[in-house]
């Protein structure tokens, strides 16, 4: 008996159409809506809500019905509407070359100084500012200092997460084997199953101990793939005020990742 793929097309349902946005209510009276945008998936296998600067998405599998998405978003609306209020927070101008600035570096704010160079390069100067040394007459100074401080946040990053990384070996019995260090949009790090490790670049603006915490709790999962009590009992160990922590980056993480955005010009 021959295989006809049309007769099996024919038998197969198609998605159900999905809405592109669902709306609910603002926690004020007085505000609008708060609009969340709505996207099929095809490796999805579960709905999964994202709250970030480009606004609140749900990602759906692609034979998830309407009504089962904006039940999944009604029963998820006081969270929803938490992480919009904490992402919503002012946004700095970006950095102008010639002008001073101001950043926080290891949760320390840190004076920002231009001086004149014609090759791009930061530093720390004597008395502890960022030195940004670009040619300021050059068609796209903010731009060359975008770059040259991307390199320089990495490696003092990539610096700081070595000494975590090299405690995580005494602490934990195990440690990364490899490091990347990037912006990421919404996670803080992860660890895939042969070490190696992403961690995101903003935490070199937040104080040493998140940045500590950050890594222990990534190479914890090189012994716990999951989020269940054994591998909070396993972080407990090397942070035992991890709760705090999480409660910090909660709070201050939208605006710290910004603040990133900001001095690498990718807003």
């Amino acid at each position: 008996m021959s295989f006809d793929p049309r007769e099996w097309l024919a038998r197969t349902p198609s998605p159900t159409a999905l809405p592109e946005s669902i709306a609910i209510a603002a926690a004020d009276a007085q505000a609008e809506a708060i609009v969340v945008s709505v996207r099929r998936h095809a490796q999805s296998r579960r709905m999964r809500l994202i709250v970030d600067d480009a606004g609140p998405r749900v990602t759906a599998p692609m034979r998830a019905s309407a009504r089962s998405i904006e039940r999944f978003v009604t029963e998820n609306r006081r969270w929803i509407l938490r992480q919009v209020v904490r992402h919503a927070t002012p946004q700095r101008a970006a950095l102008i070359a010639g002008i001073d600035d101001v950043l926080p570096l290891r949760g320390v704010p840190t004076s920002l100084r231009w001086t004149e160079r014609a090759i791009p390069r930061v530093i720390v100067d004597d008395v502890g500012a960022i030195e940004v040394g670009v040619p300021l007459a050059a068609a796209s100074p903010a731009a060359l200092a975008a770059r040259a401080m991307r390199t320089w946040l990495v490696a003092e990053a990539t610096r700081d997460i070595a000494h975590v990384n090299d405690r995580a070996r005494s602490l934990l019995g195990a440690r990364a084997t490899r490091v990347s260090v990037r912006p990421l949009r919404t996670l803080w790090g992860s660890m895939s199953v042969d070490g190696s490790m992403r961690i995101d670049l903003s935490l070199l603006l937040a104080p040493p101990a998140l940045l500590d915490y950050v890594v222990m709790h990534e190479v914890c999962h090189l012994f716990e793939r999951n989020h269940g009590a054994r591998f909070w009992q396993r972080v407990a160990r090397v942070h035992p005020d991890y709760p705090e922590h999480r409660r910090w980056l909660r709070q201050h993480g939208p605006s710290l990742k910004s603040e990133l955005a900001r001095v690498l010009g990718a807003r």
